[in-house]
């Protein structure tokens, strides 16, 4: 529709969006989310309700607003996306579902697509193989172990693998069974020499790792002697790749076996000295072994200290990490803080630190956990600010007077009260004597303090009947108070600068007063309420294409041929949409007398071939969507033989599916075995009547992907039909 609109129309759209996102913006500021229209100033769509993410925001706004129509724009995914719409719809080959776009697809790209396996949607647990079929979606792979089991079973919603396979029906100690090397994976050439099964270590069910590592259950079952005192038989640095561990170069010396010190045989870790059993107790007395030469000392670059270790390391596991007791150091914070520990977090002041011989307390007080933040304590320098705020110490927050600072040479404390902020040296208009309301240009006459400037709109009233605080000139909101039918007085294009707003020049002709129609307390100009009282039969007067940007809409190319003024039809003067046809009960069954193509909206000449009414399937008036195919003329005897007329392949997208390239062989109907009642093609339940010794016509292999299974690997070697008496005698099952 929007390709016959021409020029002007296009001209007419952009004016219209100028000025509507102008005054979005004035009204409602900016905003993170704007959508752009040809160059002109952003527009807030979030006020819309329909947030613009991902693709949407690189759309052009025409692309969804056609024919410069703002409201009642679809906001659905269907409704664009879809065969013949405005966007690209759902391909041929979709996985069949009649969920919106977006429970899948994201707005930033159709791919990749999170299609949630949820009831909502129609996916029945156990029902997998319905689409992972190898076509719809990947399915069983050859090298699959074998199993009947439905996907889900094993395998995630999130991912095929890893698959949980669940070892809860193998027998303990059968795992070689199928962890042979071929089958499944055996044990590794370098695997720890032992008899046992592989449950004896290993978790069943999970993984080969981690292992179940404990006295008197995998170092009881190894080969060769107990574990226990025995650690070296394995832990000699043969079995490394077994995560069989030996000591590091840096151990201290011993020739005892490992558990003699690392009571865990899962780390190493928990090889700690035991402190807590010290005798006498270890707590206070640190250096009696941490000397050095006994176990690890103090370094030579520690900070400088009498106090034993574990006043400052708290724990036995390792010197990190490590508080600093700081009880009893108050004022003496240089002795370390004075450059020359930085590498023990022992920092010192900065060059650029406000110069002071304080010590470091004085005024960083958060507790010597960090600098900042830091207090200055402004004690007893009242009249001294230009000592610090002298533009020297910009770095450490000792701001000075900006430059256009009132000239002055008094210290800032003179009107700065507050040594936290500048922005309490505002003069305190609540004191002024005589008080200040309703007298501002005794002051603000441009000399004593700033005045009304020359562009200012015209008023004689003081500056306080707008500008509603002292702080400040704005925000400022215009009193129009008293103003009533005087619009024009201000609004006249004079004092656009002061967002006194002015008709453009393709506004509706009119002379009447601007809040005549714009009627929203002169907060802005939009939304504005036409009042079309004692216009009937006049809309033609407006409505005729040359005051489209005012939302003064026209009749579309496609709207039915006629000369009647709007209202006939459209009874509201807010929305089109209610011009709906009434069909009443005669309408049932005459579709076509009316949508001939002609008149209205006829039948499109690639529908599915009937000659039934329209209202068989369109089971609306007010759309032809949703139609649901009516096969009543279809089923029992009569349907014998028609499938085909329809799924042939011709009406794919109208969701007449065909039969896949890959399906079974058969000249027999559709509905000879997709019994599903036309909802869907699965699930469909095979006839086996008459095809007695013909098993391996679709049981080759071939038709995997429609469930017709052939002879797994391991079967037993036979030239013979499947269902061999005394064989697979179930059509629905191997088993």
């Amino acid at each position: 529709m929007a390709s016959s609109k021409g020029s002007g129309s296009c001209l007419a759209f952009k004016l219209f969006s100028a000025v509507f996102f102008v005054l979005a913006a004035i009204a409602y500021g900016p905003s993170p989310a704007l959508a752009q229209a040809g160059g002109i100033a952003p527009f807030d769509h979030n006020t819309t309700g329909f947030i613009l993410d991902g693709a949407h925001v690189r759309e052009r706004c025409e692309s969804c607003h056609v024919q410069g129509t703002f409201r009642g724009t679809p906001r659905d995914c269907a409704t664009c996306h879809r065969p013949g719409g405005l966007a690209p719809g759902k391909p041929a080959s979709h996985i069949p579902t009649t969920v919106q776009c977006d429970s899948c697809h994201f707005t930033t790209s159709w791919t990749p697509a999170n299609f949630r396996h949820r009831t909502t949607q129609g996916i029945a647990p156990g029902s997998c193989s319905t689409c992972h079929n190898g076509i719809t979606a990947q399915g069983k792979p050859a090298t699959h172990v074998v199993t009947s089991a439905p996907c889900d079973t094993c395998h995630k919603t999130a991912s095929w693998l890893p698959a949980g396979y669940s070892h809860a029906l193998v027998a303990p100690g059968t795992c070689a069974t199928c962890h042979n090397g071929v089958r499944a994976t055996g044990k590794p050439a370098a695997h720890i020499p032992t008899s046992a099964a592989c449950d004896a270590c290993h978790a069943p069910g999970v993984a080969f790792a981690p292992i179940s590592v404990g006295v008197g259950t995998m170092h009881s079952s190894m080969a060769g002697p107990a574990a226990a005192g025995n650690c070296s038989t394995c832990h000699s640095g043969a079995f490394l790749t077994q995560n069989a561990q030996v000591k590091p170069s840096t151990h201290i010396p011993t020739s005892g076996q490992c558990d003699f010190c690392h009571a865990s045989t899962t780390t190493w870790a928990t090889a700690l000295f035991d402190h807590a059993t010290a005798s006498p107790p270890a707590a206070g007395r640190c250096s009696s072994c941490h000397n050095g030469a006994t176990a690890l000392g103090k370094p030579t670059n520690h900070i400088p200290t009498s106090a034993q270790c574990d006043a400052c390391h708290g724990n036995f596991t390792a010197f990190k990490p490590a508080r600093m007791d700081h009880v009893g150091t108050a004022g003496q914070c240089a002795s370390c803080h004075n450059g020359s520990y930085n590498f023990a977090n022992a920092l010192a002041k900065p060059a650029t630190h406000i110069p002071t011989t304080a010590q470091c307390d004085a005024c960083h007080l958060g507790g010597f956990i960090n600098w900042s933040p830091a207090t200055m304590n402004h004690a007893g320098m009242a009249g001294k600010c230009a000592t610090c705020h002298s533009g020297g110490y910009l770095s450490q927050n000792a701001q000075t007077k900006p430059a256009t600072h009132i000239p002055t040479t008094a210290q800032c404390d003179s009107c700065h009260s507050s040594t936290t902020t500048w922005a309490t040296g505002t003069f305190n208009h609540a004191t002024a004597s005589p008080p200040a309301a309703g007298r501002c240009s005794s002051c603000h006459n441009g000399v004593s303090a700033l005045g009304k400037p020359t562009t200012h709109i015209p008023t004689g009233a003081q500056c306080d009947s707008c500008h509603t605080n002292f702080t400040a000139f704005k925000p400022a909101q215009m009193n129009h108070m008293g103003t009533t039918g005087q619009c024009a007085t201000c609004h006249n294009g004079s004092y656009l600068f002061a967002n006194a707003l002015a008709k453009p020049v393709s506004h509706i002709p009119t002379t009447a007063q601007c809040d005549s129609c714009h009627v929203n307390g002169f907060i802005a100009w939009s939304p504005a309420t036409m009042n079309h009282a004692g216009l009937s039969r006049q809309c033609s007067t407006c409505h005729s294409g040359a005051y489209l940007s005012q939302n003064a809409q026209i009749k579309p190319p496609t709207h039915v041929a006629t000369t009647t003024q709007c209202d006939t039809c459209h009874t509201s003067t807010v929305t089109w949409a209610t011009a709906i046809y009434a069909h009443d009960a005669s309408a049932n069954g005459n579709c076509s007398t009316c949508h001939n193509s002609v008149t209205a909206l006829g039948k499109p000449t690639n529908h599915i071939p009937t000659g039934a009414q329209c209202d068989a399937c369109h089971a609306g008036f007010s759309a032809f969507r949703p139609a649901r195919m009516s096969h009543a003329a279809t089923t029992g005897p009569a349907a014998v033989g028609n499938c085909a007329t329809c799924h042939s392949g011709a009406y794919v997208f109208a969701n007449a599916l065909a039969r896949p390239a890959n399906h079974i062989p058969t000249l027999a109907q559709c509905d000879t075995c997709h019994l599903s009642g036309y909802a869907a093609w699965s699930p469909s339940t095979m006839s086996h009547a008459g095809l007695a010794g013909q098993c391996s016509t679709c049981h080759s292999g071939a038709y995997l992907a429609q469930n017709a299974q052939a002879k797994t690997p391991t079967h037993i070697p036979t030239a013979l039909q499947c269902d061999t008496a005394g064989c697979h005698s179930s059509t629905t099952s191997w088993a």
